[in-house]
C-alpha cells in the first residue's frame, strides 16, 4: 500500500527546496521561472526544467486558458487543440535524465488581444507504484503551475480605488493585470503597523480590504517591471 500526495505549486517554498535536495533517492524537478509574460514584443519563450535528482523525470504538460480569472466564475478549459486554445506549449511531454536540463516552449498564437490572455501550464511529474517492506509508504510530487500572461499592445492597468470608513475598495480599470503587494497600515502613533493582503488585480477586478485603522493605508503596485508606491 503506497499513499500519494501530489502538491501544486506556484512557486518552490525554501524549505521544500532544502528538503528535496537533501534526499538523494527521488526525481527532483525545479523550474527557473514559474510565470510568463508574452505580447507583441515577445511572442514565445521558454521553461527550463532541471531534475536535481538521481532519477529519471517524467512529465507531463497540460495547458489551459482561464476565462473570468479573478472573479468568482473564474474557470479553467483545456481545447486540446492550439489554435482554440490560444498558446502553444511544446514538447507535452518528456523525459528528464538526472542532473539534466530540458526547455519547453511556450508560443503566443494570438499575440494582440483587447484584454489581458491568461493561461495555466501545469507541469507534473507522472508517478508509478512504489515497492516497499512497509505497510505504507509515502511518495511526495512536487508539480508546479505555471501562470502565461498575453498582454496588449497598449497594455495598462488603471487603478482607482474607493474609500468608506474601513473599507477599501480597489479596481483596475485597465486592460491588463498588475500585482498589489506589501501593503502595510499604521496607527496614528506609527507603533502598531499591520501587513495588509496582496492581490493579482487582473483587468475589470475587483480587491475589497479591510482595514484596521483609519489612517492612510500603502500598497506597491507593480505593473510588468515597473513599481510604484500608492496611498489610499
Amino acid at each position: 500500500m503506497f499513499v500519494r500526495v501530489i502538491s501544486l505549486l506556484t512557486a518552490l517554498p525554501p524549505a521544500l527546496y532544502a528538503l528535496l535536495s537533501s534526499s538523494p533517492a527521488h526525481a527532483q524537478m525545479v523550474l527557473d521561472k514559474i510565470e510568463v509574460e508574452l505580447g507583441a514584443e515577445r511572442r514565445y519563450d521558454d521553461i527550463e526544467i532541471t531534475n536535481l535528482g538521481t532519477e529519471p523525470l517524467y512529465i507531463q504538460i497540460a495547458p489551459s486558458r482561464i476565462q473570468h480569472p479573478g472573479r468568482p466564475d473564474e474557470k479553467r478549459i483545456s481545447p486540446r487543440d492550439p489554435e482554440s486554445l490560444g498558446l502553444l506549449v511544446t514538447p507535452m511531454r518528456l523525459i528528464v535524465q538526472p542532473r539534466e536540463r530540458h526547455r519547453v516552449r511556450i508560443v503566443a498564437l494570438n499575440p494582440q488581444p483587447v484584454l489581458d490572455e491568461v493561461f495555466r501550464v501545469a507541469i507534473k511529474p507522472v508517478v508509478g507504484s512504489i515497492e516497499s517492506d512497509q505497510t505504507a509508504a509515502v511518495k511526495v510530487v512536487v508539480a508546479y503551475d505555471v501562470l502565461v500572461l498575453v498582454r496588449p499592445a497598449d497594455a495598462n492597468a488603471d487603478i482607482q480605488s474607493r474609500r468608506t470608513g474601513h473599507v477599501l475598495m480597489i479596481e483596475n480599470l485597465g486592460n491588463s493585470c498588475a500585482v498589489l503587494h506589501d501593503g502595510r497600515q499604521c496607527d496614528a502613533s506609527q507603533q502598531d503597523c499591520r501587513t495588509l493582503p496582496a492581490q493579482r488585480l487582473y483587468a475589470g477586478g475587483k480587491f475589497r480590504v479591510e482595514l484596521p485603522f483609519d489612517t492612510p493605508a500603502t500598497y506597491t503596485v507593480r505593473f510588468r517591471g515597473d513599481m510604484k508606491t500608492r496611498t489610499f
